[in-house]
């Protein structure tokens, strides 16, 4: 047997990637015979070229062939030369940082193209037997994948069926081949489906789920199409669609030019930029920046109620150190018709997409907004969805782990809703959110949000929290639709529902299964339903519509997919006696008292000792602490509970240590002359949550809980 030495083979083993070695897989043939290095080519792109991401082409014996990999051009375009000895078939991965992209090619002659992009992906995980692209070489290697022509070309046509009305639509040959089609990465022709087409594959073991969506254009209250099968199944067709319904052409070109256009203006020092930084739209100086905007009028801006603002949105245009940089464009569809719901919204036409940001020191972070066409010039411009009141929505997972009692550590997923608590919203009534379908008949479900309100009239919590019964609100704005025990269930508690802190929490009646979940959309639309202050009747003072760009993944997928920060030292917390003086309201929950003004916390991420994670893991950005101060509240002469708090910090993704304010720095009822209060009823800490955010843009919590229910 062969011994594999390779650099790039050992740093795959601590991957896992190559659980068996073998000689070769799915073949091991060698391709050339004429003893001349393999020229390799293609185009890396999902519409957008995957401009700069690097290539690594690896052969069936899991050795990287390129000491150096290759990097893709700002066209797309990628070359490399590999030796003649290669073992076939080669598996190419395009890494661009957030997105790991596979082609496989079976074999080849002095030439061959390989292009890289969601549907080379997608045949890939169909090549596998678990269905992860990912796993696919550490399968050949153990010789469990069957990789040659005949294989390659029967999975090439399955996937040709499945796509063939988006192919038709757009005037393809129904044998499109997309590892080799020969196209320009500009927004037309076959970049223009790859343009139109979403691809997720979500693992999950023995197999993965694989969704198949149509970008196009819908209107705000409309899910966009899709179809969703198992990778061990047979697909799935895409429905019909029409040309007109697509994206027009070249708008992946144009949406890196409005990329681009951004990274002029963060190339610029903050003070050419803006002439203050805590400043407002209007204080915005700079053409390059003004440029960014619908009409060159940062005024016009606005996005689910925030306005461009230091301390709202594009608040880097007034603070950011120079060398930011706007890169992966990702369009996700096209509003059809304008709203008219009472309150402003968007317009037909308005663009809807993705993308990245990144700084010199490596920190990055996925955001999404909306882009409308300006008719003075033909290209697209920021102008936000015009929604005058907050609202969003997002998948979300959570590990809640708990140090001290770890059997009732458990994963849960599901979906939150970005309701702001504040001086606005503090006196509203509620806000009914209608979800997506989420069955075969189309049954939608509703769910009632409510601020959390001190008696003093101070939010508990930043955000609006789930009532389960449609009046009280709990403590959470996490609705979890699947959980699971991370091992052995704890005696007598089959479920995570039935764990004592559930009360402060909300499950779904009966847990969704896989097949369930996997029905609800994954650009899925959810209706909020606005009644103001004072508003009891039926009628909403206003609608609003939300789409997510990715459903909630099941927890195998979650604990599968999506390597978590931890933290690298946890306080020590103390369980108090009940008494008349209680910080707590039962033994059971685990506190520690901060000191001074701030609470210092330190994590590591999974490629801190793993580098190849970066292209998967979520970026780190936020921390959270939960607590509780004063005195117990006295209601109709009987004590109640403490009033809770929590307090955040956001940071960049390079970050591995951030400081908690009392009050975010702010007065706060906590805080006394701005420092965590430590004399009679002390402010307590409870938990801890370390939250980050993937390529899709939603977030997943490791949430650290101190309780201990054991005895």
């Amino acid at each position: 047997m062969k011994k594999i030495t390779s650099t790039a083979t050992l740093a795959l083993l601590s991957l896992g990637m190559l659980g068996i070695q073998g000689c070769g897989g799915g073949g091991g043939n060698t391709a050339s015979t004429s003893g001349n290095n393999i020229a390799l080519s293609g185009i890396a792109a999902t519409g957008a070229p995957l401009a700069s991401a690097t290539v690594q082409i690896y052969g069936a014996d899991g050795v990287a062939l390129l000491a150096t990999p290759a990097t893709v051009a700002t066209d797309g375009r990628y070359s490399a030369s590999i030796s003649p000895t290669a073992k076939f078939p080669l598996i190419i991965i395009a890494d661009d940082g957030s997105t790991k992209l596979l082609s496989v090619l079976a074999e080849a002659g002095e030439t061959a193209t390989a292009n890289i992009n969601q549907l080379t992906n997608l045949i890939a995980a169909r090549l596998s037997p678990t269905g992860d692209p990912a796993s696919l070489i550490s399968e050949i290697v153990a010789k469990l994948a069957t990789i040659n022509t005949s294989t390659l070309s029967s999975k090439n046509q399955e996937m040709q069926a499945a796509i063939k009305p988006l192919l038709d639509a757009l005037n393809l040959s129904s044998s499109t081949n997309p590892q080799t089609v020969s196209f320009a990465a500009n927004g037309t022709g076959f970049d223009k489906l790859l343009d139109s087409l979403d691809v997720k594959i979500e693992p999950k073991g023995s197999s993965s789920i694989i969704d198949l969506t149509l970008r196009k254009a819908v209107r705000e209250g409309e899910d966009l199409p899709n179809v969703s099968f198992s990778s061990d199944a047979r697909y799935k067709t895409l429905p019909a669609v029409s040309a007109n319904e697509l994206a027009p052409d070249g708008l992946s070109v144009k949406l890196q030019a409005l990329l681009d256009q951004m990274t002029s203006c963060y190339a610029l020092d903050k003070s050419i930029r803006a002439n203050n930084v805590q400043g407002t739209a209007t204080a915005i100086t700079a053409a390059q920046c003004k440029a960014i905007f619908y009409g060159n009028d940062p005024t016009k801006y606005r996005l689910n109620g925030a306005v461009v603002k230091f301390d709202q949105h594009f608040g880097g245009i007034f603070t950011a150190a120079p060398g930011v940089k706007f890169i992966s464009p990702k369009y996700y569809y096209t509003v059809s018709e304008t709203v008219a719901n009472g309150v402003t919204g968007p317009t037909a036409g308005d663009v809807v997409f993705g993308y990245r940001w990144q700084d010199e020191y490596g920190n990055f972070q996925y955001e999404k907004n909306v882009a409308r066409l300006d008719p003075s010039d033909n290209q697209y411009r920021i102008i936000g969805n015009q929604y005058l009141l907050p609202g969003g929505v997002s998948p979300y997972a959570q590990r809640r782990e708990f140090p001290n009692d770890p059997t009732y550590t458990y994963d849960s997923v599901g979906y939150v809703f970005d309701l702001p608590c504040n001086d606005r919203t503090k006196k509203w009534e509620k806000v009914i959110i209608t979800t997506p379908p989420f069955d075969e008949t189309g049954e939608r479900g509703d769910i009632t949000m409510k601020p959390n309100v001190s008696l003093g009239g101070v939010c508990n919590y930043s955000y609006f929290t789930i009532a389960k019964d449609n009046v009280t609100p709990t403590g959470t704005g996490f609705v979890r639709i699947q959980s699971k025990f991370a091992s052995t269930p704890p005696v007598g508690v089959s479920h995570p529902s039935l764990s004592p802190d559930s009360a402060f929490l909300m499950f779904a009646d009966v847990d969704f299964t896989d097949a369930e979940l996997e029905k609800i959309p994954q650009f899925g639309t959810w209706k909020y339903e606005y009644f103001f202050e004072g508003n009891t009747t039926s009628t909403p003072n206003a609608t609003q519509y939300f789409k997510t760009t990715a459903r909630a993944k099941t927890v195998d997928g979650f604990k599968k997919s999506v390597p978590l920060p931890s933290l690298t030292s946890l306080p020590s917390v103390s369980y108090q006696a009940q008494n008349a003086r209680t910080l707590v309201q039962h033994s059971s929950i685990g506190y520690f008292i901060p000191q001074g003004p701030k609470f210092d916390l330190s994590w590591t991420v999974a490629s801190d000792t793993n580098p190849l994670l970066k292209g998967t893991e979520p970026a780190t950005y936020r921390a959270r602490i939960y607590g509780a101060y004063g005195d117990r509240t006295v209601i109709n002469g009987s004590r109640g509970t403490r009033n809770g708090y929590e307090d955040s910090a956001v940071f960049r993704s390079s970050a591995r240590m951030a400081s908690i304010y009392c009050g975010e720095r702010a007065s706060a009822p906590q805080c006394v002359e701005g420092n965590f209060k430590n004399t009679a009823y002390e402010t307590i800490i409870n938990d801890i949550d370390l939250i980050s955010r993937t390529s899709d843009a939603w977030d997943a919590s490791h949430f650290y809980t101190f309780r201990k229910y054991s005895n």
